[in-house]
């Protein structure tokens, strides 16, 4: 894969769980989930389990490609860009980018950019250590 120009910070266990609100209480963070997606039943049991980890650190996780997919299932191009192009604008009102995957897209490159140009912190994050190859979770040990 060529060398990203996007420097993309370990989240570790460094998740700023709590926001400040102008009530003086918290809320917290809402998290766009970046990553490799894909329709069938592994690439939706995945973005599950990059949500639910999202909600394990106390973030709001938010992935409009899995919304607008389903509203909108045809793949011609015009279809898809309409898709691409709300979920950035949904983007633009988060909080963070967790990017998951071992790998990058076009569009997950475009998530990235979007989110450093608008100075939204992006970090890379890590769901696949708790699945084994056949999507089944592993125990802890």
């Amino acid at each position: 894969m060529k060398e990203l120009d996007l420097v993309l910070r370990s989240r570790g266990h460094q998740l700023m769980t709590q926001l400040p609100r102008t009530n003086g209480g918290t809320i917290s963070p809402h998290v766009y989930i970046s990553l490799p997606f894909t329709p069938d039943k592994k690439g939706l049991e995945y973005a599950r389990t990059c949500a639910q980890k999202v909600i394990d650190e106390g973030g709001v996780p938010v992935f409009p490609i899995l919304m607008y997919q389903s509203l909108f299932p045809e793949t011609c191009r015009p279809v898809v860009n309409a898709v691409k192009k709300m979920a950035l604008s949904v983007l633009t009102s988060c909080d963070e980018v967790w990017v998951f995957g071992s790998s990058l897209t076009g569009f997950m490159m475009d998530e990235i950019s979007l989110a450093q140009t608008l100075g939204i912190p992006v970090f890379s994050a890590d769901c696949e250590e708790d699945f084994d190859d056949d999507g089944e979770e592993e125990p802890d040990e």
